[in-house]
């Protein structure tokens, strides 16, 4: 767990991915057909800076929403997460995609955060990180998948 400027806990998360094109990478975190792939079950996107998002799991009753902050195709992707079936926390969590291309490499790095240093931060971090431990997996899978 590292600290942020606001000394609360976040996630920062760095992957490589293999055999991949930074600008498919990018796709595949905001068009709907592509995220539905490895991420939501359904998604809608308006793309754009101030523009917004959501996801949902009908099966399991979760619905994703947010508003992108940032959104510079290929490189950069910044928005907030809010969850429906969750009290909306005081400080909004934030959402900060890099991504660097690197021969036939993707370096994707992730910040999410900040969670409040409280019992319900402290579980919401541990979901957060264990929701992209199993879900970049599948983001690795279905770039190569679309490649075949």
């Amino acid at each position: 767990m590292e600290l942020g400027d606001s000394e609360q806990p976040i996630i920062l998360i760095s992957l490589t991915l293999n055999d991949a094109e930074i600008g498919d990478v990018f796709d595949h975190l905001v068009v709907p057909e592509l995220l539905t792939k490895w991420w939501p079950t359904l998604a809608s996107v308006e793309p754009g800076e101030g523009g917004g998002f959501q996801f949902d799991w009908p099966d399991q009753g979760f619905v994703l929403k947010g508003s992108y902050l940032a959104f510079d195709r290929p490189n950069r992707l910044c928005y907030t997460w809010n969850w429906d079936h969750e009290p909306t926390p005081d400080q909004p969590l934030i959402v900060s995609v890099h991504l660097v291309q690197s021969n036939e490499q993707v370096q994707i790095n992730i910040s999410h955060g900040p969670f409040a240093e409280t019992e319900q931060g402290r579980e919401d971090l541990a979901n957060v990180r264990e929701g992209w431990s199993f879900f970049l997996p599948r983001l690795q899978a279905a770039l190569t998948n679309n490649k075949g």
